[in-house]
């Protein structure tokens, strides 16, 4: 198991233990493991599933803190939500790589390489509400929805609960982060990969935002929407990510 700060003792020792039976002859080795690799899982699902939200509902909802009781969790209850999410990813990702090292191990590792691409996916979609909650977009995100469960953008009167002055400032806030670091480098997750798939994971759920503003925006109610000054696609490319056309 690789040396780092960012594995914890409990999950180096597990996955010692493991390495050390599926280093041996054992026809079974893999069975044998499997409840050891199982119960580390679980543990690390747990954290992760504690981390307090700062958004529910679809994968783009900007919302309230939801928060769950976390006493059994000892210090990781007063984690935030982005501390869990890397602790989760780093441990899940070298107990991965470790399980690999003395005979591959593609089923008991594949679990975890599961595990540590749902914290990832946990992290970038905190780091992209944590920006669209600062720029004030969750309100225009809010009306988007509702259009969108209506199915029907004409039915719900955006100018008048939310007016083209407040839009257009909250846009330009959102622009005009785009043109610094609108996504962390995420310097605490200890793989390269990981940090890359997550930028890139909160630059596109950026992107998928701006888009549904954009379209909510151009069909909904306001006569003036010059507030607009950045297409999807120029979005995209402010960001680095691909079109979502």
């Amino acid at each position: 198991l690789e040396e780092s700060d960012a594995v914890c003792d409990a999950v180096r020792e597990a996955v010692a233990e493991a390495v050390a039976l599926l280093a041996t002859d054992e026809s079974d080795a893999e069975g044998l493991v499997e409840p050891t690799t199982a119960a580390l899982e679980d543990r690390l699902r747990l954290v992760l599933a504690a981390a307090p939200r700062e958004f529910a509902g679809p994968l783009d909802f900007v919302g309230a803190p939801s928060t769950k009781a976390t006493e059994h969790l000892g210090e990781a209850a007063t984690w935030t939500a982005a501390e869990a999410c890397v602790f989760v990813a780093n441990n899940a990702r070298a107990a991965a790589n470790a399980l690999r090292a003395p005979a591959p191990s593609t089923r008991l590792a594949a679990d975890l390489d599961r595990l540590t691409d749902d914290a990832l996916d946990l992290l970038a979609r905190h780091a992209a509400s944590d920006l669209l909650r600062r720029t004030n977009l969750d309100a225009g995100l809010d009306l988007a929805r509702e259009a969108d469960l209506v199915g029907d953008t004409t039915t719900v009167s955006a100018k008048d609960r939310l007016p083209s002055e407040t839009l257009a400032a909250a846009l330009r806030a959102f622009y005009s982060s785009l043109f610094a670091a609108p996504t962390p480098d995420f310097k605490t997750l200890v793989h390269t990969a990981d940090r890359a798939r997550a930028k890139a994971s909160a630059a596109r759920r950026l992107a998928d935002a701006h888009h549904r503003l954009y379209d909510f925006a151009r069909h909904a109610d306001y006569r003036d929407t010059s507030f607009l000054l950045h297409t999807p696609r120029q979005v995209c490319v402010l960001l680095d990510c691909d079109d979502l056309s």
